[in-house]
């Protein structure tokens, strides 16, 4: 053998030993990382029965137990209190789920604590003693368990490749816990999510299900919040091909999570998954009225705000839920006679009406069209972090280059001279109004929101919009809590404000509702002094959340501004046509959001919107007319992103603009400038 030769062989064959010794490790590495997170026993309290184990593959219903804890850094412990309990119940032959969040302060009895915080059953004995608590409670056996920690939460999340959601209302919170990267564990911070559809990573998924302070209704809102992320999750791990992640994924998640199922149930638990339908996935929160209510109450502990179940309510919906499946009934095979007299069986008659599917999704096609090479105008948005421009032949270019995380620029609205740009520019904790000059690109800081010495100190500003004659900037602000001291409860709802550019003080325009996140979104509407905007209230006595779009002209001084849509339900990210004559917006009905185009037409009773148009439906966000009015610009998420597309004001099929990418901000409306 030539010299060369068998240098090649050896080296092929040291690097073949190589490659072994590296997957020998990697096996070794998944295995023992698999091994501290599945198949962790957790002992029989005293007294409790064993439960017989249903195969996940099999028939019979199967319950689970998921804990989501704050295992933060304020204290050590070895089973800190649950923040989050989740009963998930499985119908396997039916391919069916429900989930029933616990309230935290539920105040129930624990066995050999007296009555207590349900919180505290896994803080007084773990795994063990949460799901005996929950046994007796319910009457229903507990089959396998899983617990997350804060943690781990974010690490799944990211791992899995972030999550789109759609945030049902604004979430503002001065006193989020800063606890997890920062070196006070018991620091806080604000957080402030706009409302719509948006993708995150894990950090900001945390921060949306993990706000107290941004719900009036607490508790409830953050455990309805849990299961949108468990649902999304769900969907988003059922189309990655998760084996081929399995090392990466088991180094990430080591000691965050852990659950009694082992390897080969949790393959079938995946499999199972894939075959249940989103509209087959059922959610209740036991909350305040429907199923408990406040009040007050007392232990070693003292004296304590807590959460009372009415189990009258409780125990008929739990029945209902968990019922044993039912075997499906014999068919019988009914008999028809020809006129030979001789018997023909007939086809079984079927058991089931099958549930009927949720208003089917606008799947976009692009489209060859008069367009599609050439766009109406150039278009400002905002892609991470930085303002994008795309070219009416549709060439991508920056805006600005210095956004870094946690600055990003956001919210923009452009002059009606088609100048100037005003845009927020956030930071960690506040949020600041810009102005730039689209010509000389200068850039001017109109509002100095950040107070580094004091984090409530800090405002968010958004959502900004020129008026009619260029003369004066509409925004939402909750400036107005600085006038409460801040030893008091301070409202953090956004207003709408008034800054005019001649540099006159600036004013209030409206009074938000308490709690419900504020008025956001204005638009001024185009030769009219009249802006519409979105007002977030809540109903009662559910405190569910909702929004209405409400038109007010300044001119003619009402006590009461003209609503256009009815109470009750989501509208948001409204936009006016260049002629001011049409809105174009997001609603969300039967199910799904719309994008819907409407004209504001005049009636007895006032402004109110006529016939609707709807562009396209599913996971939409921020509308917007071309600058003839012709067409509708909009995102829609493609898995990981949003991307941006076009569809004609009258309807027709969507376009999309790929040359604008896939990672584009959806809290902020794409901007038309001709």
């Amino acid at each position: 053998m030539r010299p060369l030769v068998r240098g090649s062989v050896y080296l092929a064959l040291a690097l073949s030993l190589l490659a072994a010794g590296w997957l020998g490790y990697q096996v070794y590495d998944v295995y023992t990382g698999l091994h501290d997170m599945l198949g962790q026993p957790a002992p029989l309290v005293e007294g409790e029965k064993k439960v017989a184990i249903p195969p996940i593959n099999g028939n019979s219903r199967i319950n689970f137990l998921i804990l989501g804890s704050d295992n933060d850094k304020k204290k050590e412990e070895a089973h800190p209190d649950t923040q989050s309990m989740i009963v998930l119940t499985i119908d396997p032959r039916n391919k069916t789920v429900n989930m029933v969040s616990i309230p935290r302060d539920f105040w129930v009895p624990i066995k050999g604590h007296g009555m207590a915080k349900i919180d505290l059953a896994y803080h007084y004995g773990g795994v063990s003693l949460a799901r005996y608590t929950v046994e007796r409670l319910f009457n229903i056996p507990i089959h396998h368990w899983a617990w997350v920690g804060l943690d781990g939460f974010i690490k799944v999340i990211d791992t899995f490749g972030g999550v789109t959601l759609d945030v049902a209302h604004p979430i503002l919170d001065d006193y989020y816990p800063d606890d997890l990267n920062s070196a006070n564990p018991y620091g806080f911070k604000r957080v402030f999510i706009p409302p719509g559809w948006q993708y995150m990573q894990g950090a900001q998924a945390l921060e949306y299900v993990r706000s107290r302070h941004g719900d009036k209704i607490g508790d409830f809102g953050r455990s309805s919040r849990q299961q949108q992320v468990l649902l999304q999750l769900r969907r988003h791990i059922n189309t990655l091909d998760v084996l081929k992640n399995l090392p990466g994924l088991v180094d990430d998640l080591r000691g965050k999570v852990k659950t009694d199922l082992g390897p080969t149930e949790l393959l079938q638990l995946a499999q199972l998954s894939k075959q249940i339908k989103a509209y087959d996935i059922h959610q209740v929160v036991l909350q305040a009225p429907t199923y408990s209510h406040y009040g007050f109450a007392t232990n070693a502990l003292g004296l304590q705000s807590v959460v009372f179940p009415d189990w009258n309510k409780i125990r008929p919906l739990i029945k209902s839920i968990f019922s044993p499946i039912k075997p499906p009934s014999p068919v019988r095979a009914k008999r028809t006679l020809t006129s030979s007299t001789s018997a023909v069986a007939a086809s079984p008659t079927p058991s089931a009406t099958p549930a009927a599917s949720p208003t089917p999704t606008h799947t976009p096609v692009p489209t060859p069209g008069p367009h599609v090479n050439r766009l109406p105008g150039s278009l400002l948005y905002v892609q991470n972090g930085n303002i994008s421009r795309l070219s009416p032949s549709k060439q991508a270019s920056q805006v600005t280059t210095d956004a870094a995380d946690p600055v990003r620029y956001s919210m923009m609205s452009l002059s009606p001279d088609g100048r100037w740009l005003t845009y927020v520019k956030f930071t960690q904790y506040a949020s600041d109004l810009w102005v730039r000059n689209l010509q000389t690109q200068k850039a001017y800081k109109v509002t100095s929101d950040s107070n580094i010495r004091d984090v409530h100190g800090n405002l968010w500003a958004a959502w900004p919009s020129w008026s009619s004659d260029g003369k004066t900037i509409l925004m939402s602000w909750d400036k107005q809590k600085l006038a409460v001291p801040e030893s008091e409860a301070r409202p953090v709802d956004l207003a709408l404000w008034q800054l005019k550019t001649n540099g006159t003080p600036i004013s209030m325009l409206t009074q938000p509702r308490q709690g419900a996140g504020g008025d956001t979104e204005v638009a001024v509407r185009p030769r009219s002094g009249q802006y519409v905007y979105v007002r977030w209230d809540y109903l009662t006595p559910s405190n569910q959340p909702f929004s209405q779009l409400v038109l007010n002209d300044p001119a003619k001084a009402r006590i009461s501004p003209d609503y256009l849509t009815p109470r009750g339900g989501k509208t948001l990210d409204p936009a006016w046509d260049p002629a001011g004559r049409r809105l174009t917006f997001v609603r969300y009905t039967n199910g799904v959001d719309e994008i819907v185009v409407a004209p504001v037409v005049r009636s007895r009773n006032g402004p109110t919107l006529g016939a609707r148009t709807v562009i396209d439906a599913g996971r939409v966000a921020q509308p917007s007319f071309s600058p003839d009015g012709k067409w509708v610009s909009y995102l829609k998420s493609d898995g990981s992103g949003f991307s941006l597309y076009m569809e004609r004001a009258s309807g027709g099929p969507s376009i999309r603009i790929s040359e604008a990418g896939s990672s584009i901000d959806s809290t902020t409306r794409p901007i038309w400038t001709k």
